[in-house]
């Protein structure tokens, strides 16, 4: 079995590393859906042996859920994408991969409906997994997280998602919303309970995109700039790159993950999703945050987790790399405009077609309800990019 091949992101290459007894590792999606099932002997557990040399240095794992935990059968009526639950017997992969705390501030969790959210909130909560992000209300102080690890370590955790049909505030109780100030209170509320680190998990990013949409990398920034030390972004189920920011007075920097990708997915469109991120975080006796390595993660045809051979790692790496110097050098931007072409306004037109023959004017009503704002955005700006070409 592979041993992890890291990326040393902090301290900089060629500087001492403090030491660093314990570690926390910042994951990408968990999706525990068909092909990502466990064998005749049920064994959830055992779909995370892979990871098993990076798991065993590992005090705590904290991750994006990306489905609701229910043995409910009933999909709730949607416009577009797919429905995606788990049963209860998945909490065994979560176990096994050491999560201590997941973000329900996705776009899935909802996919069955308000009773199974209730459903996975319960059996997280009997499971001791802390999982904010889904019963969020903006009259409230935001859903956060602390995991105690070791003596000293307290490790904060806030989530939220960006413009979502089940958003608080849309709703009177939803999903959390990134707003500055949500952000700026849940990071202020953490600093209170005691969190010696504070991170954040977002769900943010364009599918099959190799780069960050310029106003996800905005929000992004925005939300380490309000006091957390590691944003780590999920949604996109690729890698998009990281950055370096000015982090906290006294502390050291901020680090900004765009994408991590899955750290383990039954949902892989082609093998630039197979390609994962997990974050390493080594905090010191103090609990603070002193080392960040990143750690190359690769999926099976069915979406287990393994560590790649040496030379795929160091591919995952390599592309990282130039996926960070493109954030580094703002050349992202022209990237992911390049990227999307005309395909974010030929999705939208697609979208509005299938509700049309689904359910006629009154499809797309519903449609139109559920539309982000993100989108609208988008399907603009790429319908003024095509006819600026012409």
């Amino acid at each position: 079995m592979s041993e992890p091949t890291l990326l040393r992101v902090w301290p900089p290459e060629g500087d001492a590393a403090p030491d660093a007894p314990y570690r926390v590792l910042i994951g990408g999606d968990v999706l525990p859906v068909e092909p990502l099932v466990p064998g005749p002997d049920g064994d959830w557990g055992a779909l995370a042996a892979g990871l098993a040399p990076l798991l065993d240095r590992t005090d705590a794992t904290v991750a994006n859920l990306e489905c609701p935990v229910t043995a409910r059968t009933a999909a709730r009526a949607k416009i577009g994408g797919s429905s995606f639950r788990t049963p209860p017997g998945a909490l065994g992969l979560l176990t096994a991969l050491r999560v201590r705390a997941v973000s329900l501030a996705n776009n899935h969790v909802f996919d069955y409906g308000d009773d199974a959210v209730a459903d996975t909130v319960a059996l997280l909560h009997e499971a001791g997994i802390p999982a904010p992000g889904a019963t969020a209300r903006l009259d409230a102080p935001p859903e956060i997280a602390l995991v105690r690890v070791g003596q000293a370590a307290r490790v904060g955790v806030w989530t939220a998602c960006f413009d979502l049909p089940e958003t608080a505030g849309r709703r009177p109780v939803g999903l959390e919303p990134i707003r500055p100030a949500r952000a700026s209170a849940a990071a202020a509320a953490l600093a209170e309970a005691g969190a010696t680190v504070r991170i954040a998990l977002l769900h943010l990013g364009l599918e099959k995109h190799d780069h960050p949409e310029p106003a996800d990398a905005d929000a992004a920034r925005a939300v380490a700039a309000a006091g957390f030390d590691v944003v780590a972004c999920c949604h996109g189920h690729r890698i998009q790159g990281f950055e370096v920011r000015e982090g906290r007075a006294g502390s050291p920097p901020a680090f900004v993950f765009h994408g991590l990708g899955s750290l383990a997915s039954g949902c892989m469109y082609g093998m630039p999703e197979r390609e994962g991120l997990a974050v390493v975080a080594g905090l010191d006796a103090a609990g603070r945050l002193a080392t960040v390595d990143a750690v190359p993660v690769f999926l099976a045809e069915d979406g287990r987790p393994l560590l790649p051979c040496p030379e795929r790692a160091e591919a995952i790496l390599a592309r990282v790399r130039t996926l960070s110097a493109a954030i580094s050098d703002g050349s992202f931007r022209d990237a992911f405009h390049a990227e999307s072409g005309g395909g974010v306004l030929r999705s939208q037109v697609r979208d509005f077609a299938r509700a049309f023959r689904r359910g006629g004017l009154a499809g797309v009503v519903v449609k139109l309800r559920q539309a982000r704002w993100k989108h609208v955005v988008r399907a603009w700006n790429a319908l003024i990019r095509a006819i600026g070409s012409r």
